[in-house]
């Protein structure tokens, strides 16, 4: 049960970001906001699984699990923010020097 709901978090993290993605390239959100978006969600995604993870049996181990989603998905969040911040400069000085 405790693989099942791994896979299934991770699967939820890839689905975010896809979503994320999508509405980026419509033009409907900007990448900053993502990554923010992506660091609300992390705290929730990782006190849910660190949940279901000692719901399953998981014991201390649980706690690991939740905190290691959560961390990822806040990895995950910096790393958009990150990217959209140096598109930002590129972007800005690209823009200078023309």
């Amino acid at each position: 049960m405790g693989d099942f709901l791994l896979v299934f978090f991770i699967f939820l993290l890839i689905l975010l970001n896809v979503a994320c993605y999508k509405l980026y390239k419509k033009g409907k959100i900007a990448l900053f906001l993502v990554g923010i978006i992506i660091l609300l969600v992390a705290p929730v995604l990782g006190f849910i699984s660190g949940s279901l993870f000692y719901t399953t049996g998981g014991g201390q181990g649980a706690g690991f699990g939740g905190a290691f989603l959560g961390l990822l998905t806040v990895i995950n969040g910096l790393i958009i923010i990150l990217i959209s911040v140096v598109r930002w400069i590129i972007i800005s000085i690209t823009s200078k020097q023309k």
